[in-house]
């Protein structure tokens, strides 16, 4: 009887290892002896889809006939990857986007489509690189290497359009498109210039915003007080803008103690509970009182360009934002996401463990965190001031 396993090796000069791949162990009757031929599937689940049809493949014989003694799930992908050699490349990026719409392309995320925003720019970068391709085979890294840099101008962006094109290869390769992967050998552009250093809000800022909101006019379908409420919402929940946009009075916890947001509008994935300052509590529990559970706090069509509204309000506020105005904040940009920037520091000032800080500010090391955080230099030395003092007479003690 034909069964799943996973056959150890041992290579020479090597520990033994298992393999990540099920194979089908049965017995050969053509050849008398017993034999393992790989499913090329990692999951159990898929594994078992082959394993039934080559269980059905032995009883009625196909497999004797058609494909002994070869593997008949590598003929089926090699004659399937010689059809598809031939299909043009608008052909293959079409197919190739529907599978990435539907999350079978990406491993991050455990097969959950990724968003909208995600794909459009995703396929708008992978025409560009591969656009000159006739077919899939004409596909080679110095043709990458010359249409990444033609269409890029940092390395930030260079990355971009490198891992889109690496994707889009290994894809190839994974559904039997090709038999090798043509960008195996390309590198994609390592980062290693910061093309904008971020800052945070001060709190005279945040303060200045909210209250410039307070009084605004209505902006993009969103009202002068829930504006004012959204700046402190941010600054004191690190929430990014689009998941501002998402949040509903039913994620509420009682009182206004805590906002659950689902991972399904989170950027890792996973749902994200913050406790709300006293701040936010206190405004937010009259603002949603007005509110049904399903109505968005922040509703309106702004969350396409929330950087619009901060720049109306800025400008009341006397707050320079924008790449523009980094030189009057000391070289840094502010911008929408610098209320993140703005929520890490206070965390980090709270004098939080690593470890709840980073829980806190949804960071997934510690480098991340750092860079979200900005200690001022005043801070700093008021830090080294507080050092324990070494006099002249304690030293010639010590010696």
């Amino acid at each position: 009887m034909a069964t799943l396993v996973k056959p150890r090796a041992k290579p020479k000069g090597q520990p033994a290892r298992r393999s990540n791949v099920w194979h089908i162990c049965f017995w050969d009757r053509s050849k008398k002896r017993t034999r393992l031929f790989s499913t090329t599937c990692r999951r159990k689940r898929n594994a078992e889809k082959r394993l039934r049809r080559f269980i059905d493949m032995l009883e009625d014989g196909t497999y004797y006939r058609e494909f002994a003694p070869k593997n008949p799930f590598l003929v089926e992908i090699e004659q399937s990857g010689r059809q598809q050699q031939d299909l043009d490349i608008e052909t293959l990026l079409a197919q190739y986007e529907a599978d990435l719409r539907a999350g079978k392309v990406r491993k991050r995320g455990k097969g959950k489509p990724p968003g909208e925003d995600y794909c459009n720019s995703n396929m708008a970068r992978l025409r560009k690189v591969v656009g000159q391709c006739v077919v899939a085979t004409d596909l080679n890294p110095e043709l990458v290497e010359r249409a990444v840099a033609r269409h890029t101008k940092t390395q930030q962006t260079a990355k971009h359009y490198g891992r889109a094109a690496k994707a889009f290869s290994a894809w190839l390769v994974s559904t039997g498109r090709l038999p090798n992967d043509p960008l195996a050998s390309y590198e994609v552009a390592e980062v290693t210039e910061v093309v904008h250093d971020r800052g945070p809000f001060s709190w005279e800022q945040v303060v200045a915003l909210s209250e410039a909101a307070e009084q605004g006019e209505s902006v993009r379908g969103l009202p002068g007080p829930p504006r004012s409420l959204l700046w402190l919402f941010a600054a004191g929940t690190g929430f990014r803008m689009k998941e501002c946009a998402a949040v509903r009075k039913r994620d509420l916890g009682p009182d206004c103690e805590w906002v659950c947001l689902s991972g399904e509008h989170t950027k890792n994935g996973k749902d994200a509970k913050q406790p709300l300052p006293p701040f936010v509590r206190d405004s937010l529990r009259d603002y949603a009182a007005t509110l049904a559970d399903e109505d968005r706090l922040w509703p309106g069509n702004w969350q396409k360009r929330p950087v619009f509204l901060l720049e109306k309000d800025a400008i009341v506020a006397g707050v320079a934002v924008g790449r523009k105005n980094a030189k009057q904040n000391g070289g840094r940009v502010l911008d929408c996401h610098s209320f993140r920037h703005t929520f890490a520091t206070l965390v980090d000032r709270a004098g939080l463990s690593e470890r709840l800080a980073r829980k806190l500010a949804r960071a997934s090391s510690g480098a991340l965190l750092d860079r979200y955080t900005t200690r001022e230099f005043s801070e700093l030395a008021e830090a080294v001031a507080s050092f324990p003092s070494v006099t002249a007479a304690n030293k010639s003690e010590s010696v």
